[in-house]
């Protein structure tokens, strides 16, 4: 289940950045337009106004510096310690590590290759 989530959210993140660049995309797209009519104008008292604009992609900028850090995971997981495990290692010379036998399973419906 966690991994769908994390999935879900990592798809989230990438269409939120995706929009965001785009926006970003069409607001320089924007000051382009108005700089090349700029540009072309002949008339004595020409004028161009892109404040709008550069406040809008200076946000977005300064949105994406602090966005970036949004995916990067928040949780820790701190395990209880074994009480027991600690007292043993202190009053023993020496660590037994036991691990249990190999498990295997059957599986219904499966044959295998050389049968």
């Amino acid at each position: 289940m966690f991994e769908v989530q994390f999935m879900a959210g990592a798809t989230v993140f990438a269409l939120v950045s995706l929009t965001i660049f785009l926006v970003a995309i069409f607001i320089m797209y924007r000051i382009g337009v108005k700089l090349y009519k700029f540009a072309i104008d002949d008339k004595p008292e020409k004028t161009v106004s892109i404040k709008k604009e550069i406040y809008a992609l200076g946000f977005i900028i300064l949105m994406s510096i602090f966005f970036g850090s949004l995916p990067q995971p928040k949780i820790s997981i701190d395990t209880p310690p074994n009480r027991e495990l600690i007292e043993y290692q202190q009053n023993a010379d020496e660590i037994v590590i036991e691990t249990p036998l190999p498990r295997t399973e059957n599986l219904g419906g499966f044959t295998p290759m050389n049968e």
